[in-house]
């Protein structure tokens, strides 16, 4: 037995195809979205970390500017007094835990300080006194440096002092990068990164990593590695660089706080850093891809399982209804119980025309089984009528085909007399015809000559009348010649009159030019005064010459016409003289066409008599023709008649006999139709 295909799978696959794609590309989108998050995070973090060292940096140097403009306005400074300049020093320094050294030196070499000092130590060979001298009044500042003493990065800032005397001096401080490094303390680059402040020619400063050993080395120097010399060489104040590196990535932050600044800040991360979030949101997103997926299954399970009752609720009453038996869709009341389907199907398809489209299909469904129940009640009804007709009409048949025989046996004599009348009626007929012929032959010849001669004429009329308005043309045609020969010979006399006027318009032009000469000789003569008009005489003169051009030029163009009109003058007269020509030809042929026609009309009346001679003739003969014709028909139609009801009777006949088979098939079809729809059998709820 062959399995019966379903649409469960094909079901089940669809719903987890379109479950399982949502959640695959909302698991990607969410993978790349939260790595770009991250990432930007991670910049983010770069960014502030390096901006935190270097405004750290600067509230540090701001700091102690300021204490160092205060201390330099001490009045000790002015009267140049070196152990009040140690008892206050000495003061400040105490009160300050953020100054870890101060001092002042002379420009003679003296100094004031509290450290010990190596022998021969000259303070004026120092770069903080020689940057204070040079900057003149303007707080200068050092390079960091690692201190002998203490051994931490230190930076000193030094300013020029004024005595009252005239006498100079430079005054220090020692600043440590005790408030950056506190700063650094609490920055947190991502899960990985580090950050460092480093010092103009290399040195590090301070540097803080997630993990200790990962960091830069305080007091190290890095202006050999590619990282350094890369942030050296950008033109930038802040940005990234790339820097190729095995464990950091290779994006490094940057900022130098200004372009002349002698600290920069560094950021950066390592190539590992987003690899345990990422996992962690992987393992998180396939969880609950886990969770959605088997949520999706028992879904699908349920909907395709739910799916198959439904349609076999259907399916059922599709296959009874191939053995005859229609049954409507129950009603379903009661509440189903959530894991029985059939249940829950019998409640989906539960007719009900204001319910869902199962509702309203099962609706629909029980209306055509109440539709198809009053039809086969009304065939039954109708096949049973139908049977009782056939029976009726199947007996009247019998009778008139009985009937019909006995009348086609007479009217078969009857045919076979009526025929031998009409073959001997027929053969006078064909008689008469073969001479009826020759005279129609005859009189179609004679009409055929009349008309030719009639058309013959008539042509003769057009062609009169054709060569008499012709001739009447060309007289109409010479006169319009004679006008445009008298017309070409006036228009030649204007173009001489032309040339005249062009003549004079020359000499004009000549007595102009002549004019405009002695004027530009007359302004020449004037001097300074006469070069305006001297000016207007050559234009004058110039257009002297202009004119003088365009009238010869217009001068050969009127020769060239005037030529050209005596040459169509002799052309028109030529003309002319060949248009009487003609003229008298065809005055000759209208006399000779005229006398043709003349002749013609007596030929046509000669043959018009012998066509009224033939038309009596074939009007009798078409009288005896018309008579044995009648005859002839009547014979034959008797003949025909006799022999058409004969074939008639015997076709009735042949019809009554197939239609008694008919009725009789109608009889058995009516039978079998009531014997169908006994095994119809409607269900209804």
């Amino acid at each position: 037995m062959q399995k019966k295909k379903s649409i469960n799978k094909a079901i089940f696959t669809t719903v987890l195809a379109v479950s399982f794609i949502p959640i695959l590309i909302l698991v990607t989108v969410l993978y790349f979205k939260t790595r770009n998050l991250l990432i930007e995070r991670n910049q983010i973090n770069e960014a502030s970390a390096a901006k935190v060292l270097i405004d750290s940096k600067n509230n540090m140097r701001n700091s102690v500017e300021q204490e160092l403009q205060q201390v330099a306005n001490f009045p000790e400074f002015q009267k140049n007094n070196l152990s009040q300049i140690r008892s206050k020093l000495k003061t400040v320094k105490n009160s300050n835990l953020d100054i870890t050294g101060i001092g002042f030196a002379t420009d003679t070499g003296k100094t004031v300080m509290f450290q010990k000092l190596p022998a021969g130590y000259d303070p004026r060979t120092r770069a903080w006194y020689k940057g204070a001298v040079s900057d003149n009044g303007k707080v200068f500042w050092t390079t960091p440096y690692r201190d002998v003493t203490t051994g931490k990065i230190t930076v000193t800032a030094s300013v020029l002092v004024h005595s009252s005397n005239n006498q100079t001096g430079v005054l220090y401080m020692d600043a440590s990068y005790k408030d950056v490094n506190h700063s650094i303390s609490g920055l947190k680059v991502g899960r990985t990164g580090r950050v460092a402040l480093v010092a103009k020619n290399g040195t590090v400063i301070t540097s803080k990593a997630a993990k200790s050993s990962d960091a830069l080395k305080t007091g190290d120097n890095i202006r050999q590695t590619t990282l350094f010399k890369k942030i050296a060489a950008s033109n930038k104040v802040s940005g990234t660089i790339i820097v190729p590196d095995k464990v950091y990535a290779k994006k490094v932050y940057f900022n130098k706080g200004s372009a002349n600044s002698p600290t920069w800040a560094i950021a950066q991360v390592k190539q590992t850093d987003l690899s345990r979030e990422l996992h962690t949101l992987l393992v998180t997103s396939a969880i609950a891809a886990l969770i959605m997926l088997i949520l999706i299954l028992l879904d699908s399970t349920f909907a395709t399982k739910l799916v198959r009752e439904i349609v076999a609720i259907f399916s059922k009453r599709f296959e009874q209804q191939a053995v005859g038996k229609i049954e409507e869709i129950p009603t379903f009341e009661n509440r189903p119980a959530l894991l029985n389907f059939e249940q829950l199907a019998a409640k989906v398809c539960s007719p009900n025309p204001a319910g869902n489209e199962i509702n309203r299909a099962s609706a629909q469904y029980n209306q055509m089984v109440a539709s198809l129940d009053t039809l086969i009640q009304e065939i039954h009804h109708q096949s049973d009528q139908v049977a009782d007709g056939a029976e009726s009409i199947l007996k009247l048949s019998q009778q008139t085909n009985k009937a019909t025989e006995e009348v086609a046996q007479a009217i078969t004599g009857i045919a076979q007399v009526t025929t031998s009348q009409a073959q001997e009626t027929s053969n006078s007929v064909t008689q008469l015809h073969s001479l009826a012929d020759i005279i129609t032959d005859m009189h179609q010849n004679v009409t055929t000559i009349n008309d030719k001669s009639q058309e013959s004429a008539k042509i003769n009329q057009e062609n009169i009348n054709i060569v008499n308005h012709v001739g009447k043309t060309m007289q109409s045609e010479m006169q319009q010649m004679e006008k445009l020969k008298t017309n070409m010979e006036a228009t030649n006399d204007s173009i001489q009159n032309i040339t005249k006027i062009i003549a004079v318009i020359n000499d004009i032009s000549h007595q102009t030019n002549l004019l405009a000469l002695n004027a530009s000789i007359e302004a020449a003569s004037a001097g300074e005064s006469g070069k305006g008009f001297a000016v207007v005489a050559t234009e004058i003169r110039k257009l002297s010459e202009q004119s003088k051009t365009s009238t010869k030029n217009i001068a050969n163009i009127i020769e060239k016409i005037r030529q050209q009109s005596t040459e169509m003058v002799k052309q028109t007269a030529a003309s002319l003289n060949g248009g009487k020509k003609q003229a008298d030809l065809i005055q000759k042929s209208v006399n000779s066409s005229q006398e043709v026609f003349d002749r013609s009309n007596l030929m046509i009346a000669g043959i018009k008599k012998l066509a009224e001679t033939s038309q009596q003739i074939e009007k009798v003969q078409t009288t005896v023709l018309e008579n044995l014709e009648n005859i002839s028909a009547s014979t034959e139609e008797n003949s025909a008649g006799t022999e058409e009801v004969s074939a008639n009777s015997e076709e009735v006949q042949a019809t009554m006999d197939e239609f008694t088979n008919h009725i009789a098939n109608l009889k058995k079809t009516a039978t079998s139709l009531d014997e169908m729809l006994k095994n119809f059998k409607v269900i209804k709820y």
